[in-house]
């Protein structure tokens, strides 16, 4: 075993947690009843990326932790 594949490993373990975490929050705002649109809205106003990127982000967001971090039966 080389020395980069704990630290890859390590790494992915991390985007893996920041994803579901980013994940949840973004269930829990629309649980909340916080308009999609209205997200869209700050959150390119705050991080001034176009709203259409957020907006595209936003809907791939859904399937992004099982597609990558969930294995096949």
């Amino acid at each position: 075993m080389s020395k980069i594949e704990p630290l890859t490993n390590q790494r992915i373990k991390k985007l893996e947690t920041q994803i579901k975490t980013l994940h949840d929050t973004l269930a829990s705002w629309r649980k909340a009843g916080i308009p999609e649109r209205t997200l869209v809205v700050l959150l390119a106003h705050y991080t001034k990326v176009p709203q259409g990127t957020i907006k595209r982000v936003i809907d791939g967001f859904d399937n992004l932790y099982e597609e990558y971090f969930t294995e096949d039966e």
